[in-house]
Order: structure tokens, then C-alpha cells, then sequence
């Protein structure tokens, strides 16, 4: 029997766009490309799985159909499609062409109607036909030849999967809908009829003229109001629901021939787009089935290595090449406490072999022997290719083998090329630039309570999964690697996010040292100061109620305080409480600054006090944090498990919290090196600004300049007021502040916000200019860049939401001026690490502009010299860099 596929081409749109929402796959160029990527795959999948005869594409048309006419409101609720989406419906058009796929549309007609009618034309020809949509209304159309193949879960649904799905069998769906109506397409149905009821009322009485008839005598009450009031309703409904099975459609079943693609078409499109992966599958001259995403069989080039003699072999052939993928497995994702399983190798695309040494079953090799066999590898010349290779070192280190010659992290390279995405793991990338759905470790271990061991996984299983890792690693490299050269990132790769992984591995191994002591003691003295704020709180409040229920504190501050109550919280139940609505509120009564008070010491105690003793290594006496090189889109590095970049400096209880922080032993110090106002001597180079940039040649305080500048005095004559509006200012405007925002932020009304933006500008022109020209070139290109190419696109910066625009504008602004913050700081960490190397001395933490070394105290002086030296020459601004270094007993004193 032959098969025909018809596609609703609409709603496969809208449902691979939406799959990217939060996500969104953005291209040098800056354009969203999600919803083509997810459409190609879609078609790709459905031809690949279900090898149809015959395969059309089916799209609406914008004319009004019969439908408008009989029901004026018909679809006229529904919201207007994304610009996003509107903007790649020429490349998803030119996709179905490329594909040798016939697109059928007809003015007057909807997509279900041209597909109703082709379906009962292929059914009368003896035909199977597949409905590839997610669209209740399709469900009408099952019957034994014809079948919904779903988009969610690419099930078949025959007419006991849509009974299962919607309730009803296919000839009842009409007029289920009918009763129930269709938000999505504006049909009425039964007011006050929801799908369980109008299920149950199918059910019951088998039809719709049946329900209309009997239903109003044997059911009571308000339903049977219902069904009297809105008979007619129903029945328009019930025209609306239908779709015709007889459009006139002139055309023969061989124009819907399925065809190989048109690969001089196909191809460049896909260049163009920049779907690397599916370029190159379709450009592959030996491709013999290209819409078969997993042709290669890669498992039957995988294999578990048994024996030491076999491993000599390959590391020794792994010897002559010039680089090779390499991935660990291991018991856990903490580094510090992490066992190691086994080790993967490629150095063959399509090849891979996996060295299994901690399997709790099975035949494991020697893990002394393996280890002893890759340390002299990696003596060797050949170069290591790893997928978040800081892991894989650390893990390898701290079973004795140094991992030398790290030459390219796939990680670090996707992430350079889109910065911004979410997530960067290897199973998501695969998809993206392969097509190609790696075992996922879940299916291996589990996930919660039933979660296991990678040791407890069998050999047999793991060796496919631990090679894919690295065959895929080492694929990824050679897609990237050139995409990388063509944006000129390669120098940032390799010149400064590939040196500073193994700075970032030494400063993590090496840890951070926390009094547990003096945490406790503070835990002690936090929690009798919120006893206190408690204790107050409820004696102005006169009674005792939960400070931490949004609900009865909101009851308190806005029934009993009868306090100005702004907004609901997002579900519309408590008011809000949140913290800029205390603010406010304080202004008026002294109950809502205690919360705050309140507030803020239960999260330092929480967050900080109570928690980082509990993250003390057993092994260490310390606590480990990572750092992340592929979080933040602007450059800057990101700390996590723990977060030390967030331990609190504003506040005297938050900076308590730093005297925590000590020296390793009783011979060393912290020694802290700051970048003072680097972002403004930033701004001062971009802009190329006369004033500030004398400024800061002359060593002035930056903060009375502006000061001076703006309020019209001698800079020897600013008063604190006046320097503190202006440091406000300063930092405010190089994130594009508006009047409003800088009124917000400082202690400036409306209008002297917006007069002191004003005369800002006009004091430094310059900075106006590059304010306006770094935006002009963000709405041109898409993207900006920092002093080293880095780049972020910004995909709001044409966007029709002047909220969106405006926020795109402000990045716009500032990322050229952060991200080249943070790539200066990373160039000094590279090169105080390199000078550091044979001291006793050691770099434990950075947070954002501060480094913090545990210093012994004979190598206080050579290193404070030093790092101020490589800090201050990192990089040749218009301006002088300064760094500021203080020693103490603590991370606070050396403040």
C-alpha cells in the first residue's frame, strides 16, 4: 500500500519556534534561526522513520475563508504571529523546496480543509495517509487509512489513540468541539461547556442533535439553561469545527512524488544558515541515504578495550597523530571526591575506544597500569582535544596524572561562536550540529532516588556512551575550529580561554580555607539579631504572625498598617513584598525596613553562615568551587558549587562573612588585587573622550571630575553629596541608564536625573557619541564586540517591543566594556600563574575585578609587585590601568 504524508506546515512552524523560545538558536549574523532548524529536522525525521510514496506541505493562506464569512469573529482572538517567526518563513519556504517537497496552498481555503480533501481522496484510491499535526481538529479525519502521526511524541494515533487522547472517537470529535468550542480559533461552542463536560455529554447521548434535544429534559440546573440558550451556537460551532473533505484542489498524486533534495540548493542554504552539522551531512559525496540522520552504524566502531597489550597499541598509533579527543567517565560530578571509571579515546572520526578501570563488574583493566600508561602519553607530543577539559584533567590529576598539551575545550568553542544559550553539553550539540541523539546518561544511571553509580553501569553499556563522547568531541572540533577562524576568535581561544583552563583547574584544586570556628559563632550572633528584628517587628506590629508568608505579612502591612499596596504577586494571591516594594513602603512606616533587616540576615545566615561549613571537603579541609568559563554571554567568569563570587561587601553583617575566608596555614597571608574603576578607563578608551581620559592621566578622583563637570564647581570644592550623585552616574550610564533608572538609583528626582544625564553628555561628548554609534552598529550587525572580538549578539536589538529594544540597547552598551573587563583579567591571571609557577604561593579565587592569592608571607612582597606589574600591563589602553593589593589575616582585611 503506498503512503502519502501531509504536513501541516503551520503548526509545524509555530511548534519549532516555540521549542527554541527560551533558547534561541542565533547565528553570526544575529538571526534566529530556531524554528528553520527545527522545521528541516521535523521533515528530516518524518521522511527518515516513515519513507513515504507521496509528502506535500500544507500552509494557510491570509484571505478569509468560508469560515469568516459565516462567523465574522472566526480566528479574530487569535494573537498575531512572532516577528521572529515571520522573519524565517522565506528560508523554512525555500527549505521545502531544497527538499523537492510540493507546497500546497489555496486562497479561500484553510490548511485542514486542503488536507481533509486530500485525505479522503488518497483514502478512496486505496492509499494510507499520515496527518503530521498537533491540531485536535484532525482527530475527525482517522479512520482505518488515515492516521495522525503526532509532532510531540511522533506517535500514530488510529481511533483508539484519539478515544485515548481526546476522549471521543474520530466521528464524534466535531461535535465534541462544537460543545466545547476552540479558543485557538475563536469557535463560541456552549458557554460555560468545558471538554470534560462536553465529553461526557457525547458520551452519554452519542451526537450533538441528540445532546440538543434530550439534554435540556434530562439534565437540570444551569447546563440545561445552557444547552436550550446556545442551541444555534452549537450548530455554528459545529459548521466551524468541520473541515471539508472537498476543496477544489486540481492536482494528481505524482506531483507529490517523494524526490531526493536538490543539494545545490539545500546545501548553500544550509551554509548560509550555519547548520554546520547538516552541511556537511548533505555535502558528504558518499552519503548514500541523506535523510537518514544516524546512517553511520558508530557502534560497530566502538569498542571496549580488554587487554594492556591492546591498550599499547592504541595509545602508541594515538602517539604519531597530531591531537585526539579524550573524555573521563567517573562515579560523580565533584571533582575533589569523584572516582574514575574509565577513559575514552578518538583519534578517528567515527572511531573511538574506551578503557574501562572502576566498573563494579566486568572486565576492567589494571586502573595503576592504564593510569601509568597515559601519564607517558601525555608526555608526547600530540595535542588533547576534551568537552569541559578542566574535568577531565582534574579528574586524571588527582589520580596522579598530569594531562599536559590541552589544546581545544568544544565546549569553550560553541559557546565563543553563540554565546548566551543555555547550555553547551555534548548531547545537546550533538543534536544541533550533527542531527545525531547521543545515549543520554539518564538512560544509563537513572535520575533521583533510582539514580546509579556509572561504575554499576555494564561495560557493554558504557563503552558506546563513553565513546561517543569523545568520536563526537573530536567532530565538534573540526566544525568549529574553521567558524571559529572565520569570526577571528581563534586568537581568543587560543590565546586566552584555552590557557587560562588549567589556571582555573590549579585555582580549584587548590581551595579555599574557611573558619568553621567563626562561622558558627556568627551563626549564633545572625540568629539572636533576627530574634531581635523578630521581637521588634511584632511589637509595632502588635501581634505575632509568620515574617516569612508573603500572605500574612501582606495582611499586616496592608490591611492592618493600611499601607499603599502596588501589585499581586504573579499567581494573584498575596500582595506583593517584594524587595523594591519594601523600599518604598519604608519610606513611609519603620515595619517594612525591619523585614528587610529581617530578610537579610536570614539569607546570610542561610546562604553563607550556616551553609559553607557544610561544603568542606573531607579530603581537603577546604571548600572547592568551579569556576565557569561558558555562563556569562559578556566573558566574565561565573563560580558555582559554591558560589564564592557572591559573598556580600555592601553591608557590615555581609562583610563580616569575608573574615571567614583565611590562609591555608599560619605562614601565609590573603592578599586581594582589585581593578580600580576599570570599566570607567574602559569606557574612557571606547570612547576616546578628552576630558575623562586627562582625567584619568592625571590620577584625579574620576567621581569629583564628573562631579565638577556636571554641577559646575572646582573639583577641590565637590561636596560628598555631590560625588556620590556623580558615582552613581558614572556607573550607571555605562549601562544606559535611563532618567528614570539613574532617579532610581540615586538620591536624584526625575528631572534632576534627566538634567544631570543632559549636561553629563555635554561634558563628555564623547561618550554620548559612542554611546550612539556602538548601538547603530549593534542594530546593523546584530552583535558587539570587546577589545579582543569577543562577541554577543543581541537579538532584540530591531525588536518591535520597546522594552525588548531598549534592553538590547543597554547590552549593546555595556558588554564592549565588561566583556573586555573580563578578558583583561583573564590575560594577568594567565600571566601571574606562569610567573607564580615553583612559589609556595597560590591564586584561589577571582571575582570579577579582584584576584585573591593565599600568599606566603616570604612572597608577599614579590607577588604584590608582581601582580600589580601583570594586572596594570594586561592590556594598552588610552588610559593608565591601576590595581590596588592589600594583606591581612583575612579575605575582609585584605580589603
Amino acid at each position: 500500500m503506498s503512503k502519502l504524508i501531509l504536513i501541516d506546515g503551520s503548526a509545524v512552524a509555530y511548534r519549532a519556534y516555540f521549542a527554541f523560545i527560551r533558547n534561541p538558536l542565533i547565528n553570526s549574523r544575529g538571526e534566529n534561526t530556531g524554528a528553520v532548524f527545527g522545521f528541516i529536522n521535523s521533515l528530516m525525521k518524518i521522511i527518515k522513520e516513515h519513507k513515504p510514496d507521496y509528502i506535500a506541505v500544507v500552509f494557510d493562506t491570509a484571505a478569509p475563508t468560508f469560515r469568516h464569512k459565516i462567523h465574522a469573529d472566526y480566528k479574530a482572538t487569535r494573537p498575531q504571529m512572532p516577528v521572529e517567526l515571520i522573519e524565517q518563513l522565506p528560508w523554512i519556504n525555500q527549505a521545502i523546496d531544497a527538499f523537492r517537497i510540493k507546497t500546497l496552498r489555496i486562497e479561500g481555503y484553510e490548511a485542514d480543509d486542503i488536507i481533509g480533501t486530500l485525505s479522503e481522496r488518497a483514502a478512496r484510491t486505496g492509499m494510507e495517509t499520515l496527518l503530521f499535526s498537533g491540531d485536535k481538529d484532525f482527530f475527525q479525519l482517522v479512520r482505518d487509512d488515515v492516521r495522525i502521526l503526532h509532532p510531540r511524541d511522533f506517535a500514530i494515533l488510529d481511533a483508539a489513540g484519539v478515544k485515548e487522547r481526546f476522549g471521543v472517537l474520530p466521528e464524534q470529535v466535531i461535535d465534541t468541539l462544537a460543545l466545547m468550542g476552540d479558543t485557538s480559533d475563536n469557535i463560541p461552542g456552549i458557554p460555560g461547556v468545558g471538554p470534560k463536560t462536553a465529553v461526557g455529554l457525547i458520551e452519554e447521548f452519542g451526537n450533538l442533535d441528540k445532546v440538543l434535544e434530550d439534554g435540556p429534559k434530562k439534565r437540570k440546573g444551569k447546563l440545561s439553561e445552557l444547552l436550550k440558550e446556545h442551541a444555534d451556537l452549537a450548530r455554528l460551532s459545529r459548521e466551524l469545527a468541520t473541515i471539508m473533505t472537498d476543496c477544489p484542489i486540481q492536482l494528481e498524486f505524482d506531483e507529490l512524488k517523494t524526490r531526493e533534495p536538490d543539494l545545490d540548493s539545500l546545501v548553500p542554504l544550509l551554509r548560509r544558515l550555519e547548520f554546520k552539522g547538516l552541511a556537511d551531512k548533505f555535502a558528504a559525496p558518499a552519503a548514500e541515504n541523506l535523510f537518514d540522520q544516524q546512517s553511520e552504524k558508530t557502534a560497530d566502531n566502538y569498542k571496549a578495550v580488554q587487554t594492556l597489550d591492546e591498550l599499547d597499541t592504541i595509545l602508541a598509533e594515538a602517539e604519531k597523530k597530531t591531537e585526539i579527543a579524550l573524555d573521563t567517565e567517573t562515579t560523580g560530578l565533584e571533582v575533589i571526591e569523584a572516582g574514575l571509571v574509565g577513559i575514552s579515546l578518538s583519534m578517528q572520526e567515527g572511531t573511538a575506544f574506551y578503557f574501562p578501570v572502576g566498573h563494579a563488574e566486568g572486565s576492567n583493566l589494571p586502573k595503576s597500569e592504564v593510569l601509568g600508561r597515559f601519564s607517558r602519553f601525555f608526555q608526547s607530543k600530540t595535542k588533547i582535544i576534551g568537552h569541559n577539559i578542566k574535568f577531565d584533567r582534574q579528574i586524571l590529576r588527582n589520580h596522579g596524572v598530569e594531562m599536559r598539551n590541552l589544546s581545544f575545550d568544544t565546549m569553550i568553542g560553541a559557546y565563543l561562536l553563540e554565546p548566551g544559550k543555555r547550555s553547551y553539553d555534548m548531547d545537546s550539540l550533538a543534536l544541533e550540529y550533527f542531527n545525531y541523539r547521543k545515549v543520554s546518561i539518564t538512560e544509563l544511571i537513572g535520575s533521583g532516588k533510582k539514580q546509579i553509580s556509572f561504575a554499576r553501569v555494564p561495560i557493554e553499556k558504557a563503552a558506546p556512551y563513553a565513546c561517543e563522547d569523545a568520536d563526537f568531541t573530536l567532530r565538534l572540533k573540526s566544525l568549529l575550529e574553521p567558524q571559529l577562524a572565520k569570526l577571528k576568535l581563534q586568537p581568543l581561544m587560543n590565546e586566552i580561554e584555552m590557557p587560562l583552563v588549567p589556571v582555573l583547574g590549579d585555582m580549584e584544586a587548590a581551595g579555599v580555607r574557611i573558619d568553621t570556628g567563626f562561622l558558627k559563632e556568627l551563626s549564633l550572633v545572625y540568629g539572636q539579631k533576627m530574634k531581635e528584628v523578630e521581637e521588634r517587628i511584632y511589637k509595632e506590629c502588635g501581634e505575632i504572625f509568620n515574617i516569612n508568608s508573603p500572605r500574612q505579612l501582606g495582611k499586616i502591612l496592608f490591611d492592618k498598617l493600611k499601607l499603599a499596596s502596588t501589585r499581586r504577586t504573579a499567581k494573584g494571591g498575596a500582595r506583593a513584598t517584594s524587595v523594591d516594594i519594601l523600599e518604598k513602603l519604608a519610606e513611609a512606616h519603620p515595619v517594612p525596613r525591619m523585614v528587610l533587616e529581617y530578610r537579610q540576615l536570614m539569607k546570610l545566615k542561610s546562604t553563607y553562615v550556616d551553609a559553607l561549613p557544610l561544603l568542606v571537603s573531607r579530603k581537603t579541609g577546604r571548600v572547592h568551587t568551579s569556576f565557569n568559563q561558558t555562563i556569562a554571554a559578556t566573558g566574565r567568569l561565573s563560580s558555582s558549587d559554591p558560589n564564592l563570587q557572591n559573598i556580600p561587601i555592601k553591608t557590615e553583617e555581609g562583610r563580616e562573612i569575608r573574615k571567614a575566608f583565611i590562609p591555608g596555614d599560619k605562614d601565609f597571608r590573603i592578599l586581594s588585587a582589585d581593578y580600580s574603576q576599570i570599566e570607567l578607563r574602559i569606557m574612557a578608551h571606547f570612547a576616546n573622550d578628552s576630558t575623562m581620559i586627562k582625567s584619568f592621566q592625571a590620577s584625579e578622583d574620576i567621581h569629583r571630575r564628573t562631579a565638577a563637570e556636571v554641577y559646575g564647581v572646582d573639583i577641590k570644592d565637590v561636596s560628598p553629596e555631590q560625588r556620590r550623585a556623580a558615582k552613581t552616574a558614572n556607573f550607571a550610564i555605562i549601562y544606559g541608564v535611563s532618567a528614570y533608572g539613574l532617579s532610581q538609583q540615586s538620591e536624584l528626582s526625575l528631572t534632576e536625573s534627566k538634567d544631570f544625564i543632559d549636561i553629563y553628555f555635554e561634558r563628555y561628548p564623547g561618550i554620548r557619541k559612542y554611546t550612539e554609534e556602538i548601538k547603530e552598529f549593534a542594530r546593523k550587525n546584530g552583535y558587539v564586540t570587546t577589545l579582543f572580538d569577543r562577541r554577543r549578539y543581541l537579538t532584540d536589538i530591531n525588536a518591535q517591543s520597546a522594552q525588548a529594544r531598549q534592553f538590547a540597547e543597554r547590552m549593546a552598551i555595556n558588554m564592549p566594556i565588561q566583556g573586555t573587563a573580563a578578558d583583561m583579567i583573564k590575560i594577568a591571571m594567565i600571566r601571574i600563574a606562569d610567573k607564580m609557577r615553583g612559589m609556595k604561593s597560590r591564586m584561589i579565587l577571582q571575582v570579577h575585578d579582584e584576584l585573591v592569592f593565599d600568599v606566603h608571607v616570604d612572597e608577599v612582597d614579590r607577588l604584590r609587585e608582581m601582580v600589580v606589574r601583570e594586572m596594570e600591563g594586561a592590556v594598552k589602553l588610552r588610559v593608565p590601568i591601576k590595581a590596588d593589593v592589600a594583606v591581612g589575616q583575612n579575605w575582609l582585611e585584605a580589603k
